[in-house]
């Protein structure tokens, strides 16, 4: 069960942020966003009792494929709309930081790598989650209105 919940922490926000995108209804996008929230909340006042939880590479190598692989993706796309929109700096930039990353991963220390610990979650860093997911949600529910005039605007 432990073992679950990091990967909670990291996959409901893209989930919930994939649902919103999809669901255009304002009640709808509200509902998700309170549940993730929630889910959020549980999942880190779970992981409160379990003491430092540390997650190596070797034993979430899935996770580790995926977040390498959405890195690349969101690196490309940062460089596709700064080419497309002629803004030079952040394809310049992109691409540094895919050179850095290929570096970087290439690149093995000294030593085992897969097994060194992927994610440390103390107490310190389950008040942050609980913290930002908190503020998150306010943040995202004041800003709804405001986007489906947004949405409006561009039909």
């Amino acid at each position: 069960m432990i073992a679950v919940l990091p990967f909670i922490l990291i996959l409901s926000p893209f989930l919930a942020a994939i649902l919103c995108l999809v669901c255009r209804v304002p009640f709808c996008r509200m509902g998700i966003i309170l549940l993730a929230t929630l889910v959020l909340t549980a999942a880190s006042l779970l992981l409160k009792g379990s003491g430092l939880v540390s997650l190596s590479a070797a034993s979430i190598s899935l996770l580790q494929a995926l977040v390498h692989g959405a890195d690349f993706l969101l690196l490309a796309i940062m460089a596709f709309f700064g080419w497309r929109f002629r803004r030079w700096i952040i394809v310049a930039l992109s691409l540094v930081q895919i050179l850095l990353l290929v570096y970087l991963e290439s690149v093995s220390p000294a030593g085992n790598a897969a097994s060194w610990p992927l994610f440390r979650i103390d107490g310190l860093s389950l008040v942050i989650v609980r913290l930002v997911s908190m503020v998150g949600a306010l943040i995202c529910l004041y800003a709804i209105p405001y986007m489906n005039v947004h949405e409006e605007r561009l039909r």
